[in-house]
């Protein structure tokens, strides 16, 4: 996984109802270099504050179910997180808003719109006020989770599993948790994914595998403690997706966001840059060792969709910019990955036209021909075919 995702300044809590304002918030705290970790009301904003363990909060007063009000005046009573540094953001020109949450403990406060260079820097000297919060979860504990090609877990420098981990079930196992994070999953439900070609389920199974994983994510774990990432309740196991942990896949969907939001506003650069970083993290298929497993069919077919339709986009921006050779290059990788995918081929002729290749444009469409007849035993799509025939009369 890039190291970026790794390191950061420190973990900010993004407490706001409002979409927009998160995802702003999220971008611009994740260029300056923090982890963002979000929550729409004010009882998710207390939950995460205890699973997350926060550098600093950021804390809308209006807020669903609890109040920016109610979450200081808990936060404050709590011994845990008295001196957790809190920046308020208030309604344009509500000064007496900002006093009450001075006076509930609030650290500082900032009127909406956000001013994002004045945010960032009263993070800044918020975070140099409380340095005892100016730090990211124990990197030995946070866990790195990579699942574009072969599956590696690391916490912090430590390899917990990767190819030489020889319990395939296990790591199958946690490819499902994680797959299914934020859900309970049954005994039943794991022992039909795991083993559906059994017709007596034994659970003792799922309780030894569960035994192994714990023990590869935390070796370190004292015995009798309890365990932090593969939990258990009522007969149910699950994926704690509130503690620390960074993910590719994630990641990726998260830079793939980005762009089309940077796009769908016209901002041509950010989008391509989004787009860009989110195919580097692409490295292989998702859950490559588990590809023939029915449970990982499906989100396979959707993140491969969402790479491919991330290399045209990307490829459509570069074409814009006249960058040809890197359009080609990014359609071909397109094509590679699914050969009878004909936006890519269209595509694919079209930026070789432009860039004065005409020649390889019309052999383009001749392979496309080919590799249809042999796999579907279809003809092109008359749109593609009439796009042939004006690179041919060169039109």
């Amino acid at each position: 996984m890039d190291d970026e995702l790794a390191r950061t300044k420190g973990k900010i809590l993004v407490a706001d109802d409002d979409p927009a304002i998160r995802a702003l918030l999220d971008e611009a705290l994740t260029l300056a270099g923090y982890a963002v970790w979000p929550a729409c009301d004010g009882e998710e904003a207390l939950e995460q504050v205890h699973a997350a363990l926060p550098s600093l909060l950021i804390l809308d007063l209006v807020l669903p179910r609890l109040d920016g009000y109610g979450v200081l005046e808990r936060l404050r009573e709590d011994e845990s997180h008295r001196d957790l540094p809190v920046i308020v953001l208030t309604a344009h020109g509500s000064r007496a808003d900002a006093a009450v949450a001075l006076e509930k403990g609030a650290d500082d406060f900032l009127a909406k719109p956000v001013d994002l260079d004045e945010l960032l820097l009263r993070i800044e000297v918020a975070l140099k006020r409380h340095p005892n919060h100016h730090t990211v979860e124990d990197s030995r504990t946070r866990l790195q989770v990579c699942l574009f090609g072969p599956m590696r877990v690391c916490a912090g420098e430590a390899n917990c599993i990767d190819e030489e981990f020889t319990r395939r079930k296990a790591k199958a196992l946690f490819g499902y948790l994680y797959l299914h994070r934020g859900r309970m999953i049954s005994k039943d439900e794991l022992m039909e994914a795991l083993w559906p070609e059994d017709d007596d389920p034994n659970f003792g199974r799922i309780k030894q595998l569960v035994m192994v994983l714990r023990h590869a994510l935390e070796p370190g774990r004292p015995c009798g403690s309890a365990p932090r990432y593969i939990l258990e309740r009522g007969g149910y196991y699950y994926f704690n997706n509130k503690l620390d942990y960074c993910s590719d896949v994630e990641e990726f969907e998260r830079r793939v966001a980005l762009a089309r939001a940077h796009q769908d506003k016209g901002d041509i650069d950010a989008a391509l840059e989004e787009y860009l970083k989110a195919i580097a993290l692409r490295t292989g298929e998702f859950l490559d060792e588990f590809r023939y497993e029915d449970w990982a069919t499906l989100e396979r077919a959707r993140l491969k969709e969402m790479y491919l339709d991330t290399l045209e986009n990307a490829a459509t921006l570069l074409a814009a910019g006249r960058n040809y050779a890197e359009a080609v290059r990014l359609l071909r990788l397109a094509i590679a990955e699914d050969r009878v995918r004909e936006s890519s081929y269209v595509e694919l002729m079209r930026f070789l036209w432009q860039d004065g290749k005409r020649s390889e444009a019309l052999r383009t469409y001749e392979r496309l021909k080919e590799v249809l007849a042999d796999q579907l035993q279809v003809d092109p799509d008359p749109e593609v075919t009439k796009l042939y025939h004006a690179i041919r009369q060169d039109e």
